[in-house]
């Protein structure tokens, strides 16, 4: 045993150089890693989701609000919007607007606002979007939470971070 140990020793002080230099790249290396790890959470999207209610008199609004809290931009792949569990295909604010129409048939909208996000769309860091804002007429005083109860907005959303790391956001889960 102790002849093991002398030749290990001996080994080590004809070759110091070497070890040394094996022990820096090791070193190296795994500060490679660490720091491109650190790099790629210092860049990390974070997207969420929030509604935004507002009752004045005789008028009341509901907004679907899209925000990321992360601390990079959020690249938008592709995404969807969600009534009541139902896609729906949105190109354009007419479109919104005549579908809240067929939801919300007996009640007067007073507005509608879709925001579309073009592919590729990159979304700064603590950026927030109103998806969709609705603006109606209200005659009673329990209606604002009757419409809210038919309004249940939810969003889809594949993006990434700027190093091509993919994520799925689904305000549904």
């Amino acid at each position: 045993m102790e002849q093991i140990i002398a030749s290990v020793w001996e080994f080590l002080g004809d070759n110091t150089a070497e070890v040394v230099a094996l022990c820096a790249l090791f070193f190296t290396a795994f500060q490679l890693h660490a720091t491109r790890k650190h790099n790629k959470l210092s860049v990390k999207p974070h997207l969420v989701t929030f509604v935004n209610r507002n009752r004045e008199p005789g008028k009341g609004s509901l907004s679907a609000k899209l925000m990321n809290n992360g601390l990079g931009p959020a690249i938008i792949k592709n995404y969807q919007i969600y009534l009541d569990g139902k896609m729906l295909e949105i190109k354009s604010s007419k479109e919104a607007e005549e579908t809240l129409k067929k939801i919300l048939h007996d009640k007067k909208l007073i507005t509608t606002s879709a925001t579309l996000l073009g592919k590729r769309y990159a979304m700064p860091s603590k950026e927030s979007k109103d998806i969709m804002i609705v603006n109606f007429v209200l005659e009673r005083d329990n209606e604002f939470e009757e419409i809210e109860s038919r309004l249940k907005f939810d969003l889809v959303v594949e993006y990434e971070s700027i190093y091509g790391e993919e994520y799925i956001f689904d305000s549904r889960k």
